[in-house]
């Protein structure tokens, strides 16, 4: 009679820097809200350093005609539905380039890690809240 051992792994979806995806662990979704003037591309949500991090980028269309300015809210939605944390943040540069660039960056730091199945959602906004 053979003796099969079995031994399975789990990985964390982590890159060089060590910092762990979330979205690709399932800790969390992300839901874009988009508007006619602007859009959200490579958005990603990750840990790292004890830090709940939501980076990524902004273009405007090519068919939207002139300058797009305005800033990012970047909110953390429990499983239940409650907001767990809000931050406005402003991307860089403050002028949304067309989509044929690689378009304007922006960045948002939470002190703690939501929790598994939470969403965050990301909306863009032209002026002051």
């Amino acid at each position: 009679m053979a003796l099969v051992l079995g031994v399975t792994f789990v990985a964390l979806s982590s890159d060089a820097e060590g910092r762990v995806n979330l979205i690709d662990t399932g800790a969390v979704s992300i839901e874009r809200e988009t508007t006619r003037g602007a859009s959200f591309h490579g958005v990603s949500a990750y840990e790292e350093q004890g830090l709940f991090v939501v980076a990524g980028n902004v273009n405007r269309p090519k068919t939207t005609p002139g300058l797009v300015g305005g800033h990012v809210d970047v909110t953390v939605i429990n499983p239940d539905g409650k907001v767990l944390d809000k931050i406005v943040t402003q991307y860089t540069p403050k002028v949304l380039l067309r989509e044929s660039h690689s378009g304007s960056k922006f960045s948002a730091s939470f002190a703690s890690i939501p929790p598994k199945g939470s969403r965050v959602k990301v909306s863009i906004h032209s002026g002051k809240h």
